[in-house]
């Protein structure tokens, strides 16, 4: 983790390989997992899900694009995607990328780093050179690590006594340079009201998924994308599968009054794809 200062600061010197650093900073976030979460992420991983988003958009013909990703990882795929819209369209594109986790803390304490969410999840624990990721114990196949990383996360008095000295940014630098491009740490299960009515293109890649969700989560997610969406926009629900290479598999759809009108499947359509088709909003008006 304490590479991605470094990173940032080399990127803003230009100094070196800026794509080749801005991947560095990728791999490391890919490396994250929080419970059964992993922040996975690289340039281009969504090339299909945007083709088709960028091939119903030139039909549509906007004036300007405002995009919002949920669940942008560090941000390089956001940028991918703005980056493909304002080339193929020409026109102003603006995005929000929302997260849950955007930052890592770092506590200290006697020698000992340990490395946290800001709600608290230990990622990763650190002595000198030596570490041990503490959030994947329960699914490491490696019996010294989960004896170790119990035995660390048991000892609850000395953890709470280490104190707070860095904050460590989890988005790209890359994406921090583009001006069009904000990020707000937030999840896709609370309500926004100051962007309903305002999104004129949703995407929910790697997120929405019932791995991640209930379907009464998901229903809930899509009633707030609903909100969002201008009338006619448009939400793309995407994931990579992994089989011998990732293939993404999802499906686009049209706001239309107090529904979605499916527009498009692609590498199989979306696995949540019956509760978005059923969604309706609810009859009283969303607040503004």
């Amino acid at each position: 983790p304490e590479r991605m200062p470094q990173i940032a600061h080399l990127l803003a010197q230009q100094k070196s390989d800026g794509g080749k650093l801005s991947q560095e900073f990728s791999a490391f976030v890919s490396s994250i997992r929080i419970g059964h979460v992993w922040k996975l992420t690289y340039p281009n991983r969504l090339s299909v899900t945007n083709r088709v988003l960028c091939q119903r958009l030139q039909d549509l013909a906007p004036q300007k694009i405002f995009l919002l990703d949920v669940g942008g990882s560090d941000g390089v795929t956001t940028q991918d995607l703005v980056e493909l819209l304002r080339s193929e369209l020409n026109v102003e594109v603006s995005a929000c990328m929302i997260d849950l986790y955007v930052r890592l803390l770092r506590y200290a304490r006697a020698g000992v780093v340990e490395y946290r969410m800001a709600d608290g999840a230990p990622i990763m624990v650190r002595v000198g050179p030596f570490g041990l990721q503490l959030s994947s114990l329960n699914s490491t196949r490696n019996p010294l690590s989960r004896v170790l990383g119990r035995f660390y996360l048991g000892r609850a008095r000395f953890r709470k006594s280490m104190r707070l000295s860095a904050s460590y940014s989890l988005v790209n630098p890359r994406v921090t340079a583009d001006r069009g491009i904000t990020v707000a740490e937030w999840s896709v299960l609370e309500r926004k009201p100051d962007l309903v009515n305002r999104v004129g293109v949703a995407r929910a890649s790697n997120v929405l998924n019932r791995a991640y969700f209930s379907p009464d989560q998901i229903l809930a997610a899509a009633g707030h994308l609903h909100a969002y969406l201008v009338d006619g926009g448009l939400l793309a629900v995407s994931r990579n599968k992994a089989e011998a290479q990732e293939v993404e598999t999802g499906s686009i759809w049209q706001k239309e009054g107090d529904r979605f009108r499916l527009l498009d499947d692609f590498g199989g359509g979306s696995e949540v794809a019956e509760l978005i088709n059923a969604f309706q909003a609810p009859s009283t008006p969303y607040p503004v």
